[in-house]
């Protein structure tokens, strides 16, 4: 129940931040991006509770950071692209 309550809170604060912070004519493909990573997120974290069992705490941590690295520079690369088509 508490967790449907933050939740509830939290997205959509979340979201008009990122409305608010971004120009309007790229707008929609940040938030698209936004929630996209938000589901990829969600369905990492859920393999990684089945996955606690066969890797150990320091391997998952590492994987972690790797991963959000990564989240980084693909959402830098779609940034550029964006800025290139203009």
């Amino acid at each position: 129940m508490v967790l449907s309550f933050v939740t509830l809170l939290y997205l959509p604060t979340h979201q008009s931040i990122v409305a608010k912070s971004i120009p309007e004519e790229s707008r929609g493909t940040h938030v698209s991006i936004l929630g996209l990573m938000s589901v990829i997120g969600g369905m990492i974290a859920s393999l990684f509770i089945w996955g606690m069992q066969f890797i150990p705490e320091n391997g998952i941590t590492f994987i972690f950071i790797v991963l959000g690295i990564l989240i980084l520079f693909i959402y830098t690369g779609v940034h550029k692209l964006m800025q290139f088509d203009r």
